[in-house]
């Protein structure tokens, strides 16, 4: 109890008045509080203006519960410090549950939200839907006690934060990550690799995870060259690893084996990547004995079992693809036979694999809105490739022709994976499409989920209709899926499209043409709109587009050659090179 002033009197301090209805606290006069009005205004014959509704109170600081305002406090000046602001808010979505309290205590004041924010939004974006806990949960539960692993995992999630306030000029976040923090901790992470390393020669898992952890960050920057470096590496080890199993299989204990489980198949996915835009294929998956043992499952037990089993046939004539490209299965000018043998086999899997998938998803009767937008996600995939297999072994492009409804099934199934969901039990379980088309922000995954399909649907369906729809797609979801970038491709599509189109009109006698900005996408021909009615000549159609020289910022430019037979396929190419921006 307080002591009364010293002179006896009453303090003429008064107390705030928090309760009470709005009458008497415009009075500042005590309310008795009584519903629906108070008996001092009644009495007074004044008019009761009611309660108002309290606000609630914030809490003080950050808890697990509370999904919508992360807190970071600077702890010290230097180097470096990553956060500006004491309040950042948070990118992962409301409905997303990831319990990140495991890692408050044994990790620093700096480095415990970039390991909170990876866990609960970095991890989300690069995983698939069957490898959710091992981006979210079990990478940082490892850098707790890995350095090189905890200073990668940072880097990627603090570059990834950058990547997304970027897109959506959020300016808080933008000031908590300073220019040169995400190379500091990617200079540590390869400090203490080192390190450990040396001190243990056997740490091959800490270096496969910190090869995926860097491979993602420089798939983030557009870095393509150094994605190659990091992945050959990764590539190495994993191939090291096998070999050593093969010879001991005790050699490898249960965590090791559910590591390089959990990798071995996004490796599979980096490769078929990098495959596709013209690199040269791992000889993981172009050996001809081991993709004529390749057999695909006559079943399958869930959709992940179908999804390792597509990655493993895509990678695999992906490389074949690439090899076919560069000539190794080339016989006096033509393909070999054992490539066209090599082809059927593979094609004859993908037939496999689609039977497979008809069975599995008729015996899950009646399917769940998740079940379809996984099975079309799949299928997207497995037609794309199908495709682009079929018809590797021909110079021609007129053969793409034949796959008109193949094209137009992967652009409906793509339109219709942009759709949300309308279930919510499980919010973990949406597909990358929908995930990468939220708000309009650019969104970044490791996975190939749809912009490689888009964009060869662009350029190589000659049905005007189908291929502008595939474009506008790209151009919608302004997402990065590894080195894809939608706004990039879908430029890069436009102007193949204004090309081939451009050169068919001139043909038919226009003098002047060009492609109409917009989405539309309509071509003007001496002032006229015109519309393609059939198909190319193949004389006027682009046969390759190879994308080089990639630089990112406000207004990021390319620079794509392109390859042509004016003259007809046994008269010689014509290429050139053109600067893109997008």
């Amino acid at each position: 109890m307080s002591a009364s002033p010293p002179d006896g009197s009453r303090s003429s301090r008064k107390l705030k008045v928090r309760t009470g209805c709005i009458t008497c606290k415009i009075r500042k006069v005590k309310c008795d509080e009584a519903k629906p009005s108070c008996k001092r205004c009644s009495d007074t014959g004044r008019k009761c203006d009611g309660y108002a509704a309290l606000p609630e109170r914030k809490p003080a600081k950050f808890t697990t519960t509370d999904r919508s305002v992360v807190t970071v406090v600077q702890r010290r000046p230097s180097p470096p410090t990553p956060i500006q602001s004491r309040a950042v808010r948070r990118l992962a979505p409301a409905t997303l549950i990831v319990d990140a309290n495991f890692l408050s205590p044994a990790l620093s004041g700096e480095d415990s939200p970039w390991v909170e924010f990876f866990s609960m939004r970095t991890g989300p974006a690069l995983s698939s839907v069957f490898s959710h806990s091992f981006w979210s949960s079990t990478l940082p539960q490892l850098s707790v006690s890995e350095p090189a692993i905890r200073h990668a995992l940072i880097a990627l999630g603090s570059a990834h934060a950058r990547y997304e306030a970027d897109a959506t000029n959020n300016q808080v976040l933008k000031a908590a990550v300073r220019p040169n923090f995400v190379l500091w901790h990617y200079t540590e992470a390869i400090k203490h690799l080192q390190a450990r390393l040396e001190g243990d020669l056997e740490a091959s898992d800490v270096a496969l995870l910190c090869c995926l952890l860097f491979v993602s960050l420089e798939c983030l920057h557009g870095n393509r060259i150094l994605v190659m470096d990091h992945l050959k590496n990764g590539l190495n080890i994993l191939r090291s690893s096998q070999l050593k199993e093969l010879e001991n299989p005790s050699s490898s204990n249960a965590n090791s084996k559910s590591i390089k489980q959990e990798v071995r198949p996004l490796f599979h996915r980096l490769d078929s990547q990098t495959t596709l835009m013209g690199y040269p294929a791992s000889s993981l998956f172009n050996h001809m004995d081991k993709l004529l043992s390749l057999h695909t499952p006559r079943s399958f037990k869930d959709f992940e079992h179908a999804k390792t089993s597509l990655d493993l046939l895509v990678a695999s004539s992906l490389g074949f693809i690439r090899d076919i490209h560069d000539g190794k299965h080339a016989e006096s000018g033509s393909v070999s036979l054992s490539a066209r043998t090599l082809q059927v086999h593979l094609l004859s899997e993908f037939t496999i694999w689609n039977n497979s998938m008809a069975d599995f998803v008729k015996a899950r009767h009646p399917s769940t809105d998740e079940d379809n937008k996984l099975e079309k996600s799949l299928r997207v995939q497995h037609t794309a490739s199908f495709i682009w297999l079929s018809r590797c072994t021909e110079l021609g492009e007129a053969g793409f022709d034949a796959f008109l409804p193949e094209f137009a099934s992967i652009v409906k199934w793509s339109r219709s994976l942009m759709m949300p969901s309308t279930e919510t039990k499980d919010p973990c379980l949406h597909t990358r499409l929908a995930s990468l088309s939220i708000d309009g922000a650019a969104k970044f995954s490791l996975n190939m989920a749809y912009v490689p399909p888009l964009y060869l649907v662009a350029i190589k369906c000659r049905d005007p209709i189908t291929r502008r729809e595939a474009i506008s797609i790209l151009e919608e979801t302004n997402g990065r899926e590894g080195l894809w970038d939608a706004r990039l491709h879908a430029k890069v599509a436009r102007r193949l499209v204004e090309i081939e189109e451009t050169n068919l009109l001139m043909s038919e006698g226009a003098k002047f043409v060009y492609m109409e900005p917009g989405p539309l996408m309509r071509m003007i021909a001496d002032g006229q709109v015109r519309t393609i009615v059939t198909p190319p000549d193949e004389r006027f159609r682009v046969h390759d587009m190879d994308i080089r020289e990639i630089s990112e910022g406000s207004r990021g430019t390319c620079q794509a050659t392109i390859r042509t037979w004016p003259y007809g396929l046994l008269e010689g190419k014509f290429q050139w090179t053109e600067t893109i921006h997008f």
